[in-house]
């Protein structure tokens, strides 16, 4: 049964005390969350929260470890490093300003978040877009010759995009 994919702090309580909470996230999180990019990973997640004014609260996170995603070309399993330090800024409901990416809402006198969701963004938005194993380290489901054809493609895109700009340089001339 996977495990509770929340990450829960009390924002009043770490303000006032100046405590910082540390989670360590594996596989069983991952699976727990509504996701398909990420198949398991080792990370540990620190928080820290400091009252700003009022009731809004800065939530700051340094997120650590590695993830598994699947290759996009042989589905196999590939592992990213990762280290982000990312800084929430939480206000009472009704409060936040809608072009902050970075503002949450929080209600109540003593106010919950859960970082779940955003140490995951964090980590998926800090990954390449193009998820691939090193050359030759593909699974044997991929044949040699997808890679070499793939390579090929990529020198073809280099050299129509390298006719384009001497192209534009003749026009100029």
């Amino acid at each position: 049964m996977p495990s509770d994919p929340h990450i829960q702090i009390d924002l009043a309580a770490m303000a006032k005390s100046g405590s910082t909470a540390s989670y360590t996230l594996d596989d069983a999180f991952f699976g727990a969350l509504d996701q398909e990019e990420l198949t398991g990973g080792q990370i540990v997640v620190e928080a820290g929260v400091r009252q700003k004014y009022g009731e809004v609260y800065e939530v700051r996170c340094h997120i650590e470890g590695e993830v598994r995603t699947p290759c996009d070309r042989c589905l196999e399993d590939v592992t990213y490093p990762v280290s982000i330090d990312e800084t929430l800024k939480v206000f009472p409901v009704g409060e936040a300003p809608a072009d902050d990416d970075m503002a949450r809402e929080c209600a109540g006198r003593n106010p919950m978040l859960d970082l779940a969701w955003d140490v995951y963004e964090a980590i998926i938005l800090s990954l390449p877009m193009q998820r691939v194993h090193n050359d030759g380290d593909c699974g044997d489901s991929v044949p040699d010759i997808y890679l070499r054809e793939s390579d090929d493609e990529v020198d073809d895109l280099t050299d129509d995009i390298d006719d384009l700009t001497d192209d534009e340089a003749d026009d100029e001339a």
